[in-house]
């Protein structure tokens, strides 16, 4: 009871939080957390419950971000039509990575990283289509017939309505057959083989899923600053998206968005500690990993359950 009461009380915090803040820039911080923790619930249902590591997340948020542009700016399709299309098009570029499911461990984050560093690579030098390191402008806000979700508080509500949705699909897989299977085969990919489990097929819809999420995600932050170049999806962006879950613990979607959160607005906080942020940052990480391994999601559920 204690539980349903406190995620009512958050969810209507969340949603009058654009009624009290009138700051635009503190607005944007907000959603773009929200955005970030799409990457974060991928990234939970990939090595929190599937048990497989990426380091490459950061080559489908492009593939997602740079298909949306293209296709409304270029093609004139609606945002509606392109926020699914881009989820798509990344989840497409992830079951191309088919042998490399075939590795584990660090060979398989090595995979990634490389995958993600070719991404970056074909966005920066096939300039006819990507215009290379100049990136794409342009690229229209969000249109519901004469309604346009132009303003930051417009687009908060439809980037929450969105993260409402993945995270109860999220849930849903998690408790799930599928989730069961997906844990089996990160506690131990040879006993569930034996088992009958089809090992390859759950590898590649885990990695669809996470970067169908990515995608989705790109979409949604090309929209919303209305730019993107190869230099926001860099390897540096990959380790933050996997250190949101990290932090937020894995396994807790819940404390994934958490994760995501605190590690976007965080680095804002700290900006007037411009020469010790990083050190600050680094080091409020490392206590609550060191204090909570369970990570923020350790701090709010109370007996080290995690269903969230």
């Amino acid at each position: 009871m204690k539980r349903i009461f406190g995620v009512a009380a958050a969810l209507v915090f969340i949603l009058v939080l654009p009624l009290v803040i009138r700051d635009r820039y503190i607005l944007h911080l907000l959603t773009m957390s929200g955005i970030a923790a799409f990457l974060s619930i991928g990234i939970t249902l990939l090595l929190g419950v599937a048990g497989q590591v990426s380091l490459g997340q950061a080559g489908f948020y492009a593939v997602g971000a740079y298909a949306s542009a293209l296709l409304t700016t270029r093609l004139g399709w609606p945002f509606w039509l392109a926020l699914p299309a881009a989820g798509t098009a990344a989840a497409g570029a992830a079951l191309t990575l088919g042998p490399v499911f075939h590795l584990r461990g660090h060979f398989l984050a090595v995979a990634t990283v490389a995958f993600a560093e070719i991404v970056r690579l074909v966005l920066l030098n096939w300039s006819n289509v990507t215009n290379g390191p100049r990136g794409i402008v342009g690229i229209p806000p969000p249109q519901f017939g004469s309604w346009v979700l132009d303003s930051v508080s417009t687009y908060y509500y439809l980037v929450l309505t969105l993260l409402c949705g993945a995270l109860w699909i999220g849930v849903g897989l998690r408790r799930g057959r599928l989730g069961r299977a997906w844990r089996a085969l990160g506690g131990n990919p040879e006993a569930a083989e034996a088992s009958g489990v089809p090992v390859m097929k759950l590898k590649a819809l885990a990695f669809g899923l996470a970067a169908f999420a990515a995608g989705l995600a790109g979409s949604l932050y090309a929209h919303l600053v209305g730019f993107v170049s190869p230099h926001t999806f860099t390897f540096e962006e990959s380790v933050r998206i996997l250190a949101m879950a990290v932090l937020g613990g894995l396994g807790s979607f819940s404390g994934g968005v958490g994760g995501a959160v605190a590690l976007t607005l965080l680095p804002e906080l700290l900006r007037a500690f411009e020469q010790y942020r990083l050190l600050i940052l680094s080091a409020l990480i490392l206590v609550i990993l060191i204090f909570f391994p369970r990570g923020l999601a350790g701090l709010w559920e109370g007996r080290g359950r995690n269903d969230g």
